[in-house]
């Protein structure tokens, strides 16, 4: 392959991947008239609050000191995919409840967009949690 086709092809999926983040928000504050401070505020931040205050210390108390040496890999997955929703999803409904009870539907959409267009751009700039580096990865076969 041409070294500049493969220096192209070696960031399109970073690209990509921050284009999925990016492009649906620009077109539901654009075309669909969604306020930017419900997505670049409260949505954003409901993210934030409920991987920082919520889904990492349930990870670091529960899953890494208790649940690693219970579970096979996967029950550890099932439990951590619950966590992560419970977290995520908790933090949502609270701001449903308290932040912003009323929306229309392409509000609420804004709002979902806002949380998967900050993993969509974060994604691809995090390190392979498989690679072995520095991360306390189970790495005994699947059960």
């Amino acid at each position: 392959m041409k070294p500049s086709l493969t220096a192209i092809t070696k960031h399109l999926p970073t690209v990509a991947s921050v284009c999925v983040g990016v492009v649906p928000i620009i077109v539901l504050i654009h075309w669909f008239g969604v306020p930017r401070k419900l997505i670049l505020g409260w949505g954003i931040l409901s993210y934030l609050l409920g991987v920082a205050v919520f889904k990492m210390p349930l990870y670091h108390l529960v899953v890494m000191k208790v649940l690693h040496r219970k579970l096979s890999n996967v029950w550890l997955g099932i439990s951590q995919g619950v966590g992560s929703a419970v977290s995520e999803l908790g933090s949502a409904l609270l701001f449903f409840l308290f932040v912003v009870p009323q929306l229309s539907l392409a509000e609420l959409i804004g709002f979902g967009a806002a949380a998967g267009a900050v993993e969509a751009i974060v994604l691809p700039f995090m390190g392979n949690p498989l690679a072995g580096k520095g991360h306390h990865w189970n790495a005994t076969p699947l059960k």
